[in-house]
């Protein structure tokens, strides 16, 4: 894919919720590998917010009419940045990372030290498929999905591909895989889905039959050996 990207200005749901823009690392052009597009399923807000809940009202809202700590919810760059106190106490981003961080120092790359914030996650970029935080405070959007919901997410999705032009894909949730598969296969772009990286998904770290017999770490590290992220070109 190009380097030279025309993707036209961010869709309308970016426009009200810049918060939900993705991040992009300092690195992620970095000529030694590939550009690597991490994709999550979805923010969640506190457990005493609600208007999230229906679909029409936070389709058509803005960001200005969350309070404070709702914005920080769902700020994807913040969050990613460790500027975060949710359950989950980011254990699904240092999940990731570390995977980033292994297949890195097998070229000789990355930062050493493991607890740098953000550390090697400056090497990719991240979003999350669906822009509706889940019903429930650390829980999964999967019994909520709207046709509203998959509608504005292929829309963003389009857009930062052709924004920030990835050349792999990994979707670190099957839920969102699935439904992220159809634009995903339009792309062209190398991509796979793996078991959610927290703790309410055993498969991040237990071996399946379905998988392989491998966990849903080692198909992450395996996708980015297989596909030569790192290049050194």
């Amino acid at each position: 894919m190009s380097q030279t990207i025309h993707a036209g200005p961010p869709p309308q749901h970016l426009r009200r919720y810049p918060c939900a823009m993705p991040f992009v690392g300092s690195h992620y052009r970095d000529k030694r590998h590939k550009r690597l597009l991490v994709i999550g399923e979805s923010h969640y807000f506190p457990k005493d917010s609600c208007r999230h809940l229906d679909p029409d009202r936070w389709y058509e809202g803005r960001e200005e009419e969350l309070s404070d700590l709702e914005r920080a919810y769902i700020h994807t760059r913040g969050v990613v940045d460790c500027h975060w106190d949710g359950p989950s106490k980011g254990r699904y981003f240092r999940n990731i990372r570390c995977v980033v961080s292994e297949a890195l120092r097998e070229h000789g790359m990355g930062e050493k030290e493991e607890e740098a914030k953000p550390g090697n996650w400056v090497h990719v970029a991240f979003c999350n498929y669906f822009l509706r935080p889940a019903p429930s405070e650390g829980g999964s959007i999967k019994s909520a999905v709207a046709e509203r919901d998959q509608q504005v997410a292929d829309e963003v999705l389009r857009w930062i591909i052709a924004s920030y032009g990835p050349e792999l894909v990994t979707v670190v949730s099957v839920l969102a895989g699935a439904y992220a598969a159809r634009v995903l296969r339009e792309t062209g772009i190398p991509h796979q889905s793996v078991p959610h990286a927290t703790g309410r998904c055993p498969w991040w770290t237990k071996r399946a039959a379905k998988y392989g017999n491998r966990s849903g770490r080692e198909l992450f590290l395996d996708f980015l050996r297989d596909q030569a992220w790192v290049t050194n070109r």
